[in-house]
């Protein structure tokens, strides 16, 4: 059986969202389960900036493959 090592790894950048508007697009029942409102101070979303991504994918590289953003 062959070892699969297949993986994406992102390295980004994160900021705390504060807009209120940003916030309520992330709201979803799953996170109404442990969170009372988008603007419970617990609840927090981060925006993600990506600056590289690294990835392999078996079939097709040998080595992993980079993309710098």
């Amino acid at each position: 059986m062959k070892k699969n090592d297949s993986f994406v790894e992102i390295e980004a950048t994160a900021t705390i969202v504060t807009d209120a508007t940003e916030k309520q697009k992330a709201w979803s029942e799953k996170v109404a389960e442990k969170y009372s409102g988008p603007e419970d101070e617990e609840f927090v979303v981060l925006a993600l900036k990506p600056s590289v991504i690294r990835y392999k994918n078996d079939e097709e590289f040998d080595t992993p493959q980079e993309l710098r953003l």
